[in-house]
């Protein structure tokens, strides 16, 4: 059996944020594409991420992130986009 993997990194690649563990929770989710941080910087899902992960998925590869972030502050960003909840 082969496994297929998808990994990507989470800062420059899904998002267009390069430290979003410099940012300041919590998270507002603006829309489907676009989170603000308690400050007002906002982050916004990259073009085509949303199709990449979901045409991945369903041609069975395990998706999984990679990130040196903090893991609290990279997981809340994550978890207002319902495309990253699915990794």
């Amino acid at each position: 059996m082969r496994i297929r993997i998808l990994a990507l990194d989470l800062d420059g690649v899904v998002w267009d944020t390069l430290d979003i563990s410099a940012l300041n929770p919590p998270f507002k989710k603006l829309d489907d594409y676009t989170i603000v941080d308690s400050q007002g910087v906002k982050v916004n899902l990259r073009e085509g991420v949303r199709e990449l992960v979901t045409f991945c998925k369903e041609m069975g590869f395990k998706v999984v992130t990679l990130s040196w972030n903090v893991r609290e502050v990279a997981e809340e960003g994550s978890s207002l986009n319902d495309t990253l909840n699915r990794f």
